[in-house]
């Protein structure tokens, strides 16, 4: 029933997160990039889901590491839209 194996999606996953974790390199387009890297991990886990069902749950350990940067980036321009004195 197991036949096919995570290891290569994992593998994958642990690539787009560390992508994730390097959007401050870019950046005037840090915005751009985290939301990129969102979009193809968000992929990279509903192909794994579809082809591994409940194994592939294991893909949301990257999680953290992917929305980390897109959750402070926005964060940083809502604050800016409401009080201009608190943008960097």
């Amino acid at each position: 029933m197991y036949s096919k194996t995570l290891g290569p999606f994992f593998f994958a996953m642990i690539f787009v997160a560390g992508l994730g974790l390097a959007s401050p390199l870019f950046g005037d387009l840090a915005f751009i990039w985290s939301f990129a890297v969102v979009a193809i991990w968000v992929v990279l886990v509903i192909v794994a889901l579809i082809i591994h069902g409940q194994r592939g749950l294991w893909l949301f350990a990257g999680a953290p590491f992917v929305l980390f940067w897109p959750v402070i980036l926005v964060s940083l321009v809502e604050a800016c839209k409401a009080n201009i004195n608190a943008c960097p």
